[in-house]
């Protein structure tokens, strides 16, 4: 049995990370997992939290989701005299390609995605399915959202675009990249609603829905650029608090110093007027 076993401590800092162990049951997965924790930040303190749970299970379930969703794309679906294509070609593969390629080597790691089976599976299925939401995007001359209304954008420039922030943006963006990807695919999809029907246009957006966020939930990669994102965010506000505070406290100075000056130069004058009289 294969486990996803995520796992938490304190080192310099609070540290996050996924281990996929195989064991034959959750203890024996945790103690690994705890103990290669320790391997990887050695200087670990405290007690190392773990979460352990089957990653066969979700996997076998999103593997069956994306794999009909896949399957449906590849049906030629009739609108009166035209038939809509949106199975995975040349050039929809090589886009879906490139983007998860950018994936892969910025944050998973070839030796993850090569490290188990589940792992390759899943790497096949994403491109298949990627490409099969690229079809649905470069289909339209125009990139439109859910019929209300079109962008007059080349959706080929929009696929060049992509490709280019995946590769050369921060490491969240590759993800982001994908998540935009089944995002316009989705609100593309009108046209091809009306060939597959209200029945399989829903069953081919929940499978796909549903099959990539059970992927995301099962992705050790996944978990660690959360949590990396999360300490990053949590330390950039913790300086920005710093320093509002260090800006307020300077400010409090410089005023409490000028009404020193104030009351000084009072005090002189209120003198000078007594000398006078």
């Amino acid at each position: 049995m294969q486990y996803l076993v995520k796992t938490k401590g304190d080192v310099i800092d609070k540290q996050s990370k996924a281990y996929i162990v195989e064991a034959s049951t959750k203890e024996e997965a945790q103690l690994i997992a705890q103990n290669s924790f320790k391997e990887d930040f050695y200087n670990v303190t405290g007690e190392v939290i773990t979460k352990p749970y089957s990653r066969n299970r979700l996997a076998y379930i999103s593997f069956v989701l994306m794999t009909f969703a896949i399957f449906l794309s590849f049906i030629g679906w009739k609108l009166e005299h035209d038939t809509i294509l949106i199975r995975p070609d040349l050039t929809s593969c090589i886009y879906a390609v490139i983007i998860y390629s950018a994936f892969v080597i910025r944050i998973k790691g070839v030796e993850r995605t090569l490290g188990s089976w589940i792992d390759v599976v899943y790497c096949l299925l994403n491109i298949l399915l990627l490409a099969s939401f690229i079809k649905i995007i470069l289909f339209n001359d125009e990139l439109s959202f859910l019929g209300f209304f079109n962008i007059p954008i080349d959706s080929t420039y929009l696929m060049i675009g992509a490709l280019v922030l995946s590769w050369l943006g921060l490491k969240l963006v590759s993800v982001i990249c994908m998540g935009l990807v089944c995002i316009l695919a989705l609100f593309n999809i009108n046209l091809l609603n009306e060939a597959m029907g209200s029945l399989w246009g829903i069953v081919y957006v929940l499978c796909s829905f549903f099959g990539i966020l059970i992927y995301f939930r099962n992705e050790p990669a996944i978990y660690e650029l959360k949590q990396g994102t999360k300490s990053i965010t949590s330390r950039g506000m913790n300086y920005i608090d710093n320093d509002l505070h260090e800006a307020h406290t300077q400010a409090s100075h410089f005023e409490n110093h000028i009404k020193d000056k104030l009351e000084k130069k009072r005090i002189v004058n209120d003198n000078c007027g007594e000398d006078k009289s």
